[in-house]
């Protein structure tokens, strides 16, 4: 029999929240994704680009077919319920939702969307959040943030403490939901064009972040430039047309709402990007090359032996290959011209 005391350690013991046990002990099980390489389950995603670039566009059309359980440009999904936080122009959003049934011939799947703000910056607004989404049918996979500026609420993006707290937040939500991927949408940073604006603790807590350009030919290209578990998946580019959607504004004008056609990737001429780790990678491998060339695997241990991981190692040889930095041919890394 347990004494009084005895009983109340116990009876604390089950309800303490944080306990550790040995980490053999956890299952272990393989990543999952909700869009098959594109968008990790269970997760924060995070996309950003300058305005104007398809952001919502192209994270729109993801949501749909998460919830219409139709593959996204040819990447398989897992079904489920979607959610939206839609900071700016719903009626925009709902025209667009609308050229997506009529393109992709589905009707009604189980998309839905919120014009209220998440105010993720304000400590304890994930409450409410998580009151609504509990009531909401499942499974729900995916969470849409459009924007993050639109649904950050009365905080400092700048600020490291109030991102902190927007972070915190979408970590609940994402936990409450079940293990959702949480897409947050946000802009470019006006002085490093790298990376998305404000504090760095979003592009720290994102498990896969996406680049979003368009050229001055309208061609948006995206591409995968942070990932914690796994490759990069290969960049994408896409041309903008429009659907008509049988609607008529004041003036009896049709409106056609704009959505995105898949089309073959090529780098964009004369104005890539270098991110920083691509730059620390170009010096490191210029400093080991002979005559332009080194062995890919006397390179990728020089990468290793300075502190980068295998992982960030092969994603980023992927990707400076993918913007013509670099060719790898019969086992050789050469630095392009």
């Amino acid at each position: 029999m347990l004494g009084a005391l005895e009983r109340q350690v116990k009876e604390a013991d089950e309800q303490r929240l944080m306990q550790f046990k040995p980490y053999y002990e956890y299952d272990m099980t393989p990543p999952e994704y909700v869009i098959d390489g594109i968008l990790p389950a269970d997760s924060i995603i995070n996309g950003y680009g300058d305005p104007a670039t398809c952001k919502s566009l192209y994270y729109h059309e993801a949501l749909f077919c998460i919830s219409a359980g139709i593959p996204f440009f040819g990447h398989e999904v897992k079904q489920g319920t979607v959610l939206m936080f839609v900071g700016e122009g719903l009626q925009g959003v709902l025209r667009r939702l609308r050229a997506l049934e009529i393109k992709l011939g589905i009707q009604t799947p189980p998309f839905h969307i919120t014009p209220v703000s998440a105010m993720l910056s304000d400590p304890g607004s994930c409450d409410e959040i998580i009151e609504a989404i509990q009531e909401i049918p499942g499974p729900i996979r995916a969470i849409g943030i459009d924007t993050l500026a639109r649904n950050f609420g009365s905080g400092n993006e700048n600020s490291t403490q109030d991102m902190n707290v927007a972070v915190h937040n979408l970590d609940e939500i994402r936990r409450y939901s079940g293990g959702a991927a949480i897409v947050t949408i946000h802009h470019l940073g006006k002085m490093d064009k790298s990376t998305g604006r404000g504090s760095s603790v979003l592009r720290g807590a994102a498990d896969m972040e996406y680049l979003f350009s368009k050229d001055k030919d309208d061609i948006v290209r995206v591409e995968c430039t942070k990932v914690k578990d796994g490759e990069s998946p290969e960049p994408q580019a896409f041309r903008i047309g429009t659907v008509d959607i049988d609607m008529l504004d004041r003036y009896g004008r049709k409106v056609y709402p704009p959505t995105l056609y898949s089309i073959d990737y090529t780098p964009e001429k004369g104005s890539v990007r270098v991110g920083a780790t691509e730059a620390a990678f170009l010096t490191i491998i210029k400093g080991l090359s002979k005559d332009g060339d080194i062995l890919e695997i006397e390179a990728r241990k020089n990468l290793l032996d300075v502190g980068y991981s295998k992982q960030q190692v092969g994603s980023t040889l992927k990707r400076m290959q993918n913007k013509g930095f670099i060719s790898r041919n019969d086992g050789k890394i050469r630095i392009s011209q």
